[in-house]
């Protein structure tokens, strides 16, 4: 049974990583705000006669899971990762000239993962990660006056194969009733 205190709660704040848990894992920086979706959608079957949902007439159609952040660290080396248009060339000066294309997404754009790192109230770790995860979102930035740069992400999980049946998802999180060894 679940006690009522607060240590459990989920705070919001967190870090962004891609591969996290591979040795090629990289911080991402820190983000701000964010939301994890894993639109499903369902199907149901229509006949005639039908006045509403039955039970056992839907058919799972899609899902396609996704992980819209704002990240707030402007370097090119993190925007490299956050986008999958995005070509960086080092001046050797300390900065970088950042190029876009418009061609379709290769393999190389593909993440192992891209991961949302936070906590809850004890200190117990929270992660939302995304598996072969392709940045897809638009390229814009947020200019305003005595705040941050803003760069809105949206990464999507895709399947390794077409006959997957398990979303390309993991989430880990407290659980009071585990059972620990």
């Amino acid at each position: 049974m679940a006690t009522k205190d607060f240590s459990k709660i989920a705070l919001g704040e967190g870090k962004l990583y891609k591969d996290f848990g591979e040795t090629s894992a990289e911080e991402l920086g820190y983000v701000r705000g964010g939301e994890y979706t894993s639109n499903q959608t369902l199907r149901h079957i229509m006949v005639d006669g039908k006045k509403g949902h039955i039970k056992g007439d839907a058919v799972h159609e899609e899902a396609l899971p996704q992980l819209d952040f704002t990240a707030v660290q402007f370097d090119a080396s993190v925007l490299e990762n956050l986008f999958y248009n995005i070509s960086v060339t080092d001046n050797e000066d300390g900065t970088a000239t950042v190029t876009f294309t418009n061609a379709n997404p290769v393999d190389a754009d593909y993440h192992t993962n891209i991961a949302f790192v936070g906590e809850t109230k004890d200190g117990s770790q929270i992660v939302v990660k995304l598996e072969n995860a392709l940045g897809e979102g638009s390229v814009s930035f947020s200019f305003e006056d005595r705040s941050e740069v803003e760069i809105p992400c949206m990464f999507t999980a895709n399947y390794a194969t077409i006959d997957a049946t398990e979303l390309p998802v993991e989430i880990t999180m407290p659980y009071e009733d585990s059972v620990e060894e």
